[in-house]
């Protein structure tokens, strides 16, 4: 655990004010979808409690307000703005996932090409002595590795980062509420 916190702090020294702001934009964009995930969740119960014992819910004073807000006559009335907001705050979740996610690998990939082009930069910029001294197809070829697999563990890091928050935010509603 350690070891990764060292690695995050020296990453996060290594990127330009510019990556760190796109950076905290994706953190900001993760805990959103982390929420619109708790209130898919949130909305579901009442829309399942209302098919499933409408009786139950006719004693709740929420439902008689919404049934008086609404002028519905009847519990069953609900059925369908409450499968209506289930079926938007679906939709509104299922796009942010994916937009997080998409953001998630494009993040990894920008930052993976500024890494290989700052690791392309220190080889091109060492002197001609240590030029004759390596193998630069060697260490060209090590960069493009390296630069490779390190933007796979960024996107698996990010991917672990919001798929955290999505966690921590429903154990948490759990929890508390």
């Amino acid at each position: 655990m350690q070891n990764i916190r060292f690695l995050i702090t020296r990453l996060w020294k290594v990127l330009s004010r510019k990556r760190q702001k796109q950076l905290s934009i994706l953190v900001f964009f993760m805990i959103v979808a982390s929420i619109s995930e708790l209130l898919t969740i949130g909305s579901i119960i009442p829309f399942l409690t209302i098919v499933t014992n409408p009786e139950q819910i006719s004693q709740n004073s929420f439902t008689e307000f919404l049934l008086n807000l609404f002028n519905f006559n009847k519990v069953q009335d609900l059925v369908f703005p409450l499968a209506l907001i289930f079926a938007l705050s679906a939709l509104l979740s299922s796009f942010l996932r994916i937009l997080v996610a998409f953001f998630n690998y494009r993040f990894a990939a920008i930052l993976g090409s500024d890494l290989g082009g700052k690791a392309y930069k220190s080889i091109l910029m060492q002197s001609y002595e240590n030029h004759l001294k390596l193998n630069s197809s060697k260490l060209i070829a090590g960069v493009s590795t390296y630069t490779d697999n390190s933007v796979i563990a960024l996107s698996c890091l990010l991917s672990v980062t919001t798929l955290s928050f999505v966690s921590l935010t429903i154990i948490s509603a759990i929890i508390f509420i």
